[in-house]
């Protein structure tokens, strides 16, 4: 779990503006200002961590071990009413 930890400090290190040019963070299609972690663990498992950008907020929506390829959409629809909560 610290791994997870490690990452969104890092994340908050890195800055919104230069979120794209990596490859373990990218922007969820079709949701507007929902963005994926991920956080490679051992034994190849790797974690998610749905977030969001408010202003200079870093606001963590969503936390999950993703088995499948795809980002499954009620994982999508959880983080994105975390969100709509949190405004």
């Amino acid at each position: 779990m610290s791994l997870i930890f490690d990452d969104i400090s890092l994340l908050a290190d890195f800055g919104s503006d230069r979120l794209s040019q990596t490859a373990d963070i990218e922007k969820i299609a079709g949701a507007k200002n929902l963005w994926e972690l991920r956080t490679r663990c051992v034994n190849n498992i790797i974690y998610r961590t749905l977030f969001a950008i408010i202003g200079e907020e870093i606001i963590i929506l969503n936390i999950f071990n993703k088995k499948e390829r795809k980002l499954k959409k009620r994982e999508i629809d959880l983080a994105l009413k975390r969100l709509n909560k949190s405004n």
